[in-house]
Order: C-alpha cells, then sequence, then structure tokens
C-alpha cells in the first residue's frame, strides 16, 4: 500500500520489480505487489555498485523476472532470467569484456519469451538501453536465438500486443546524419516492416508504443523538421483516428488553449503542421497507427524529450526527463497538464488498477514516488537503498581531471575511473604537475 500524504487512501498498485543497492558490492532485486511486503527475488554480487549497474523487467504475467547487469571492472554484462515461485536462475546471455554489451529488453505478452539487443561495443552502464544492435529472442527453457530481420542497428521498444512481433527503433546513416526509424520485426522471421520512417527533413525520435492484447497498436514520438510532409494519404478503417472516433475521442485532435473562457466554451483550434519543428523547445508531439498511415501532430511545443510513454489506457502520452524538470501528461485533443514530478532518470514502473495513480523510480532505484495522475500531485516520496554512516567528511581542494573530456585526442577516457583518480591524487599531493589551468578547477 502507498499512503496518501494528503488523505488516508491507499493505493494497491499492480506488482511490479526494483532493484536496490544492498551493500557497497551487491544489488537486490525486489518484487512487491503493492499491498504487502516487499520480497527479494535475487541478489546480485558485483564487483561494487559504483562499478556496474542493474535493471529489472517484470513479465506480463508475473511469473519471471528478467534482470541485467552492465558493467563491471572489466566492462562485461549478461542478462538473466529467474522464476518467480521458485527462485531459479537462468543465464541467458553474457559478455565478458567491453567489447560487447547487452541493450534494452522487454517480456512477451504471454510472459515466456523475451526479445533483448545485443551491441557493440558496450555503452556506458547508464546508456546501455540506448544502444543499438541485433535483436535475440530467449523463451523459457531455450537457447537464445537471433531474429533473422535483425541486422545489428536496432534498439527494442516493445512486443506488439498479439505478440507476434517487437517494435524497435533503427538507426540508420543517410549522408552522415542519424536518423531513428520504427520498424516492426515478425518473429516469424520476415524482414521488418517500417512503422514511422525518418528522413534529413523530417526526424522521429523517443518512440513509445502502446499495446494491449486485442487492441490496435498505437505509437508515440518526438518529431523535428517538416511535419506536414508526413501529412499526405486518407484515414484508412482501423488506423489511430477511426479508433479514436469509436473511443469518442475527435478524429482531428486539437489543442484547446491555455484561456479558461475558451476552456469552458468548448473552443479549440487546429495544430498547425505549417512551419519547421525545431529544438530547443519547438519540437512536435505526434502520435500514429502501427501502420504509419495517418500521424497526427499533437502540439508544437515539445523539448527534446529522453522520455515518452503512454498512460495504461491508451489516451495519454507521458513526457519529460529533460533539465528543465517540466513533466507533462498530454491527451489525445492535445491538452496538457503538468505533473509535479521530475522524469529526469526516472520511468513510471507501475499503475494502480484504476490507472489514476503511478509509481516511478529510478534505476537502479535509490528513490520511489507514488504520484496521483489525475492531479499530477506526488503522494508519496520514499528514499531507497544502500548507505553507510562513517567518520566526518573533509572536503579537500583536489585538482579536477574529467576522465574524458581532459585526455588526449586520440584517447579514450571511458572506464578510466580510476587511472583519473590516482591522478587526481597525485596532483593533491603534488606528485604529478596538473595540467595547465586544472589548479585553478580544483573543487573543494
Amino acid at each position: 500500500m502507498f499512503a496518501s500524504n494528503a488523505a488516508s487512501r491507499s493505493f494497491p498498485v499492480k506488482p511490479y520489480v526494483y532493484v536496490t543497492a544492498s551493500s557497497a558490492t551487491s544489488y537486490d532485486v525486489m518484487l512487491t505487489d503493492g499491498v504487502n511486503k516487499d520480497r527479494m527475488a535475487a541478489r546480485v554480487k558485483v564487483d561494487g555498485v559504483y562499478f556496474g549497474d542493474v535493471t529489472a523487467r517484470l513479465s506480463k504475467d508475473g511469473g519471471m523476472v528478467a534482470f541485467r547487469v552492465s558493467g563491471d571492472r572489466v566492462g562485461g554484462s549478461s542478462l538473466w532470467v529467474v522464476d518467480v515461485k521458485t527462485g531459479e536462475y537462468t543465464k541467458v546471455a553474457a559478455s565478458k569484456t567491453a567489447g560487447e554489451g547487452i541493450g534494452s529488453y522487454a517480456w512477451s505478452p504471454a510472459g515466456r519469451t523475451a526479445a533483448f539487443v545485443r551491441a557493440a561495443p558496450a555503452l556506458d552502464p547508464p546508456a546501455a538501453d540506448t544502444a543499438f544492435g541485433t535483436v535475440y529472442l530467449y523463451s523459457t527453457g531455450f537457447e537464445a536465438a537471433l531474429l533473422k530481420s535483425s541486422h545489428g542497428s536496432d534498439r527494442v521498444l516493445t512486443f506488439s500486443g498479439d505478440g507476434l512481433g517487437v517494435y524497435v527503433a533503427r538507426r540508420e546513416y543517410v549522408e552522415g546524419v542519424a536518423l531513428e526509424h520504427l520498424v516492426y520485426l515478425p518473429l516469424s522471421g520476415e524482414e521488418g516492416m517500417p512503422v514511422m520512417h525518418s528522413r534529413p527533413d523530417l526526424k522521429y525520435s523517443s518512440f513509445s508504443v502502446w499495446t494491449a492484447p486485442g487492441r490496435s497498436d498505437k505509437v508515440a514520438a518526438l518529431v523535428e523538421g517538416n511535419f506536414s510532409m508526413a501529412q499526405a494519404g486518407a484515414v484508412p478503417a482501423g488506423s489511430l483516428a477511426a479508433n479514436a472516433l469509436e473511443e469518442g475521442i475527435a478524429a482531428v485532435l486539437r489543442v484547446i488553449t491555455g484561456d479558461a473562457m475558451l476552456r469552458r466554451t468548448g473552443e479549440t483550434k487546429e495544430v498547425s503542421t505549417a512551419g519547421l519543428l525545431a529544438r530547443k523547445s519547438g519540437l512536435g508531439l505526434a502520435v500514429s497507427d502501427p501502420a504509419g498511415s495517418t500521424s497526427t501532430l499533437l502540439r508544437r511545443d515539445a523539448e527534446a524529450y529522453p522520455y515518452v510513454d503512454w498512460a495504461p489506457d491508451g489516451k495519454t502520452v507521458i513526457v519529460g526527463g529533460t533539465r528543465t524538470g517540466a513533466a507533462w501528461a498530454v491527451d489525445l485533443q492535445g491538452n496538457r497538464r503538468s505533473l509535479d514530478v521530475s522524469l529526469s532518470g526516472m520511468a513510471v514502473r507501475s499503475w494502480s488498477d484504476d490507472g489514476l495513480t503511478a509509481v516511478l523510480s529510478d534505476m537502479p532505484t535509490s528513490r520511489l514516488v507514488t504520484l496521483d495522475f489525475k492531479a499530477g500531485d506526488v503522494l508519496l516520496s520514499k528514499e531507497m537503498g544502500y548507505s553507510k554512516v562513517g567518520a566526518t567528511a573533509v572536503a579537500l581542494k583536489v585538482p579536477y581531471i574529467h576522465q574524458v573530456n581532459d585526455t588526449a585526442a586520440n584517447g579514450d577516457g571511458n572506464w578510466a575511473c580510476g587511472p583519473t583518480s590516482v591522478a587526481m591524487a597525485l596532483a593533491y599531493y603534488g606528485k604529478l604537475a596538473p595540467r595547465q589551468g586544472l589548479a585553478d578547477e580544483a573543487k573543494p
């Protein structure tokens, strides 16, 4: 149960999994049903929690947990599956060096098949989910196998609602420009089918796909460039706009202005597709049907949100995660309302059955936040993780060296935190002359 700060209500949520540091050398994979006391599903031993990162995903049926260990002293990573009922472990994939890493991963609706990415080289642990590589499939009791329609430039997003395919973000370079496409990969191995296709004058990013058994999938994405180029073509039956009509949502999605009187009278104005959509705060937020046959612009004042997700009912898109701290819930008419929580490094882990309460956390979890999604208010914030009380800290003016930015032009400072720390200590004790200017940047 999560108790409200403002009332005596409680909010049972759907089961979910989170990972928290339990000591200086271990992570605990924790299960919760939102009502009873959390219980440990697995304890993951690592060289040190500051060398690695662990994430976890609960299967749709709640019977399995997949967890990924990203990074250790030599940069290795691995993907594991644990049976919730028996506690038995299975190693799905592993790499012993930084030459290859495990990227994003997702469970199928049935709950016994997972898709994951193998990428080369491995990215820094916090960035593992952004890696592009080759998609593999794992089913309980079988070895992981390559998905034939993946060719090394994919990032797993989610399974389709019917479980027969996987949506991926696919990276392509065109004239030196990195583009991302949304592609559907059938599990049968046929070539992927483009859903949203970027080009230099119209770029999509931050894809999110809403899926539910027996329902049409929906896509949300950020848009940069000339969106009017995506407006050609009629709206076919079964498309997002057609389904929206059935759900009582306008087929032509419109933005209600911020004026209170206009809100009361119901007057609206359409979002213009004319003019370029550009950074810093003039990107578009668009939705589409899975066939890509119709794309609709909800708003044209979006930032480059790294977090884009759907609410459980498929009628609201959640965006945020930029340095401004702004987080919004945007409905399919383009109306938005503020959420009183920063989504920087945060993500929704679970929802209440009625879809009105969400639980968010970072990963690994240092804080759990319970959000009243309708009101946008934080109900509860709980600090998590390992802490150790030691001697009083002493501030030393140690010369600061950035392990990446302060290396030679042809050097690679990734994974060089150890040598960098030694160099800083030697400089502090006068055994090594700091680079010109570093002495003036000494941190208190």
